[in-house]
């Protein structure tokens, strides 16, 4: 499901959205914090997310899975609990390289305490 025909364009955009903020940013006010960073990496992260999560469960109703999947007992935790597993996996390893560009580029902060800040919402 990562690995889909589509996803490549949801990490493109999040990237490009991204660069124009700020772009948008160092040509607007300058004036960096960690509050900023965060937003900065929340709306990347939402959109890293949402194309695996929607992706799975347009599939699984495509093949008739959803069915099976949510028929028997205690199989969908498992799957579903995987998915989502490597989902935020993913969402982890993009966000941590989104963080040194912004680390490296525009202000000094704490990626991986970052990072866990931000997942917060994208995760609920």
């Amino acid at each position: 499901m990562i690995f889909a025909n589509k996803f490549i364009y949801f990490v493109l955009a999040a990237l490009a959205f991204f660069g124009f903020i700020i772009t948008i940013t160092i040509l607007g006010d300058p004036d960096f914090r960690e509050s900023v960073m965060f937003g900065f990496l929340l709306f990347p992260g939402i959109l890293i997310i949402f194309y695996p999560i929607a992706y799975g469960i347009q599939n699984d109703d495509d093949s008739k899975m959803l069915e099976t999947i949510f028929g028997i007992p205690n199989y969908r935790y498992k799957v579903w609990l995987i998915r989502f597993g490597i989902t935020q996996l993913v969402a982890v390893i993009m966000l941590s390289f989104l963080g040194v560009i912004a680390n490296i580029a525009l202000y000094r902060f704490e990626i991986m305490p970052m990072v866990t800040q931000v997942l917060f919402p994208i995760t609920f």
